[in-house]
């Protein structure tokens, strides 16, 4: 029988984003760097090991709160079992695609929506990218 779990997305209060499942995260060329069951990443954009989040999110001060906003989320009504790939955009945000459930102080929902995350940390649509990081000396692979 396959080994089939659920991928999660949890966004922690003033942290990283942690994610839970069937990971794969790829580069910007879209070549797998890592796979795992479990990792977080940085959303500060503070971390010396970008992608994944090095704690540097504590001692930069980093303020962001858990609510997400699903409301432009589909729900796709059912568990979401698969690959779900992260690809780190050059200076950018986080592609998420594949399926998910996503928990914040909003509860869970349940979507297969493709989403860019911010890892720069000056999104005012957190954990959502926005684009500032075109505004910013933002650097990351």
């Amino acid at each position: 029988m396959k080994n089939e779990k659920n991928n999660t997305i949890e966004i922690l209060e003033n942290g990283p984003v942690y994610f839970r499942g069937n990971i794969e995260v790829q580069n910007s060329d879209g070549e797998t760097v890592l796979t795992r069951e479990k990792i977080a990443l940085c959303r500060c954009g503070q971390s010396m090991g970008k992608p994944a989040c090095d704690g540097s999110h504590r001692k930069a001060g980093f303020k962001a709160g858990m609510s997400v906003d699903v409301s432009d989320l589909p729900a796709n009504g059912h568990r979401n079992p698969g690959k779900l790939v992260l690809k780190t955009m050059k200076d950018g945000p986080i592609l998420v695609h594949g399926s998910y459930t996503i928990t914040s102080t909003a509860g869970e929902h349940s979507s297969d929506k493709n989403i860019a995350l911010c890892r720069c940390g000056a999104s005012s649509n957190k954990p959502f990218c926005d684009g500032s990081h075109k505004t910013l000396p933002f650097r990351a692979s």
